[in-house]
């Protein structure tokens, strides 16, 4: 799934989202699986967290809401995984 059809999906909501495929030349996440979705940033911290620990490779949280107030080491974490940097 893209980030356009994720957002319009989930709109409202914090997914735990992971890199679905990515760009052979470049390493960019182009599509993402769902792995679960939030209503509340602790909820989706820990969760991301749990997965984390599970090995599940590249989780990030995708904010879908205009005023989230994600923790700046998520947010980092996300434009990593975007950009093929993790």
């Amino acid at each position: 799934m893209k980030l356009k059809q994720v957002f319009k999906k989930y709109a409202g909501k914090i997914v735990i989202l992971q890199p679905a495929m990515r760009d052979a030349a470049t390493g960019k996440a182009l599509s993402f699986k769902v792995l679960k979705e939030c209503y509340s940033v602790q909820e989706a911290v820990s969760s991301r967290g749990y997965y984390h620990a599970e090995g599940f490779e590249g989780v990030f949280l995708y904010p879908c809401v205009e005023d989230a107030a994600i923790p700046p080491e998520e947010t980092a974490r996300m434009f990593r995984v975007l950009y093929g940097r993790e």
